[in-house]
C-alpha cells in the first residue's frame, strides 16, 4: 500500500514537473497555468505525508503554508498576511495535537512497540507535548525509530546490550533529544536537519575502526540532538 502511494505521488510530481518544463518551454500557453499552481509542489508532498506519515505535525503545517500561499497568489489574501495567518495555524495544530495527539509516555523498554527489520527488533519511541526518558540497561539494544514532536526524550544506551551496528533513525520538529552513548562505540550523524542540528558531545569521539558504530539517521526540524 505504501509502495502504491509512492508511486502515486511520484507519478503526479513528475506530471506537475513536466507541466511546468512545457510552460518555461513555451510549448503550452498560460491559460493552462493558474496564479499561484507552484504551491502544488507544497501542497501535494504535505497531502501525502499526512496520510502515510507517524507524524502528522510537519504535514500540516507544510498543508497549511501551502493553502495560504496558493490563497495569496489567487488574490484572495495579501502576501503580508501569509505569515500572521500561518502563525495562528500553528497554534491550530498545536492545540489539535494537545487535544487528540498526546501519548502517555513510555517509561519502561518493555512497553514499547517494535517492529522487525532486517531481522532486527526496531523499537518505536514516539512523543508528542512531552517527556520520555528510557533506559536500556542490560537489555538488548538493535535499533529504534524516534519521533518526536514539541517534546524531548532521553535515550539512555550506556549500559546497553549491543552486539553489531545499529541505526537509530529520528523524525523530530521543534524537539530535543538526547542520545547517551556507551563507551568504545563509533558514531556516525547522517541526519538531514533545517533550523537544527546533531552534534557528538562526547569528550573522546574517536574509536577503533573495527568498534560497533551508532549511525543516527532521519530529519531533524527545528530541533536539536546532542550525542553524549
Amino acid at each position: 500500500m505504501k509502495r502504491a502511494s509512492s508511486f502515486t505521488l511520484g507519478v503526479l510530481l513528475l506530471v506537475i514537473g513536466v507541466l511546468w518544463l512545457l510552460y518555461l518551454l513555451g510549448v503550452i500557453n498560460h491559460n493552462f497555468v493558474f496564479d499561484g499552481w507552484w504551491t502544488l509542489f507544497i501542497i501535494v508532498p504535505s497531502l501525502y505525508s499526512l496520510f502515510t506519515a507517524r507524524n502528522k505535525v510537519p504535514s500540516l503545517l507544510g498543508l497549511g503554508i501551502g493553502v495560504l500561499l496558493l490563497l495569496a497568489a489567487q488574490h484572495v489574501i495579501p502576501y503580508y498576511l501569509v505569515g500572521k495567518l500561518f502563525l495562528a495555524v500553528l497554534i491550530i495544530v498545536i492545540g489539535l495535537a494537545l487535544i487528540v495527539g498526546r501519548r502517555k509516555p513510555t517509561t519502561s523498554v518493555d512497553d514499547l512497540t517494535h517492529i522487525s527489520r532486517d531481522g532486527k527488533d526496531i523499537k518505536q519511541v514516539n512523543v508528542s507535548f512531552g517527556e520520555q526518558k528510557l533506559n536500556f540497561d542490560n537489555q538488548l539494544f538493535q535499533g529504534a525509530d524516534i519521533s518526536c514532536s514539541f517534546g524531548s526524550i532521553q535515550l539512555d544506551l550506556r549500559h546497553a546490550l549491543i552486539h553489531e551496528d545499529v541505526i537509530v533513525k529520528l523524525d523530530c520538529n521543534f524537539s530535543g533529544i538526547a542520545i547517551l552513548c556507551p563507551e568504545g562505540v563509533n558514531v556516525q550523524i547522517a541526519t538531514s536537519n533545517l533550523l537544527g542540528g546533531t552534534s557528538d558531545k562526547r569528550s573522546h569521539a574517536g574509536h577503533a575502526a573495527d568498534a560497533i558504530t551508532l549511525f543516527i539517521t532521519g530529519n531533524v526540524l527545528f530541533s536539536g540532538v546532542d550525542i553524549l
